[in-house]
């Protein structure tokens, strides 16, 4: 069920963008009010849908994992930023942490560096995955 939300988000995004972009002013209030989401929900689903384009969004992560990179310029980090959230099996709030601190270090002009493992780490090994400790540059 959490992947067709997820898949929803994206067809609601894309679908109020398209009928915004093909109908203006025609693409009245009730088709907006048909999917039952606040207008707020519905803006981001558009601004979302709008920044990663259907050939960068992922199957295997979440829609509100995406909702987190949308704003970052950078496609590139931001692929690699949802390519790390994957294989450290992140959750949204984990990722969420890892996405604040790569938009700070970007703010203060640092390279940016996407941690290896987030988990709590013992003389440069995770203990509870078992990883070495680092970190990636992006």
């Amino acid at each position: 069920l959490r992947r067709m939300e997820g898949a929803l988000r994206w067809w609601v995004g894309d679908w109020l963008r398209f009928g915004e972009d093909h109908f203006k002013e025609e693409f009245s209030q009730e088709i907006k009010e048909a999917t039952g989401l606040s207008i707020k929900s519905q803006q981001n689903a558009m601004w979302v849908a709008g920044a990663i384009p259907v050939e960068r969004r992922r199957t295997d992560i979440s829609w509100s994992h995406h909702e987190k990179i949308a704003g970052i310029k950078d496609t590139e980090l931001a692929d690699k930023l949802l390519e790390s959230a994957v294989a450290n099996e992140w959750t949204v709030n984990e990722f969420y942490g890892v996405v604040r601190e790569a938009r700070k270090q970007l703010k203060n002009s640092e390279p940016v560096a996407i941690p290896a493992c987030i988990c709590h780490c013992h003389h440069g090994q995770c203990v509870e995955c078992g990883k070495p400790i680092g970190m990636l540059e992006s």
